[in-house]
C-alpha cells in the first residue's frame, strides 16, 4: 500500500468524523492552526501522533472509533480498486464488545499457533510440578509412562 493512499484513509476518517463542523472552529477549540488541518484531510500531510490526540479531542472521538474508521474507508478504497466481486460478499460478522469483529480470521490463527507454542510449556510445568511433590524418581517415572 502507497503511504498516499494510507495518508488519504487517515484525512478522509477525519473529514468524515469531523462531520458539518468546520475546520477552522475544531482547530480554534483546541488552541491549534487551522492551517494544516485541510491538509490532514486531504492526504497531503499526515498528522503527528501529539496532533493526532489533540484532533481526536476536539473530533470528540476515541482512537479506537478513530482507528475503526479509517479501516473502514480503507477497505471501501481497496474494494473499489478491485472492481465489482464475483461473487456476493459474505454478510458481516456481528461486532463484539471490543470493535472487532467475531469472525476474525488473524485472532483464530494467533491463538491456534499460540495454543500449539504453550502446550510443550504447559507439559513442563506439570511435570516440574508433579516432580515436587512426588519426589524425582517417581516423577521420571510418570513423565516415562505418559
Amino acid at each position: 500500500m502507497r503511504r498516499r493512499d494510507r495518508d488519504n484513509d487517515v484525512g478522509r476518517a477525519i473529514a468524515g468524523l469531523r462531520g458539518p463542523r468546520t475546520q477552522a472552529k475544531l482547530a480554534e477549540a483546541i488552541n491549534m492552526d487551522p492551517g494544516p488541518w485541510s491538509l490532514w484531510e486531504t492526504g497531503a500531510r499526515r498528522p503527528t501522533e501529539r496532533s493526532l490526540v489533540r484532533i481526536l479531542t476536539a473530533l470528540g472521538c476515541s482512537r479506537l472509533e478513530f482507528e475503526e474508521t479509517v479501516w473502514t474507508l480503507r477497505r471501501e478504497r481497496l474494494a473499489e480498486e478491485e472492481g465489482p466481486p464475483s461473487s456476493p460478499p459474505p454478510p458481516p460478522a456481528p461486532v463484539t464488545a471490543r470493535g472487532t469483529q467475531a469472525g476474525d480470521e488473524l485472532r483464530a490463527a494467533l491463538h491456534a499457533h499460540l495454543s500449539t507454542l504453550l502446550t510443550p510449556v504447559v507439559d513442563m510445568l506439570l511435570f516440574l510440578v508433579n516432580s515436587r511433590s512426588a519426589g524425582p524418581a517417581s516423577a521420571l517415572e510418570a513423565r516415562n509412562d505418559g
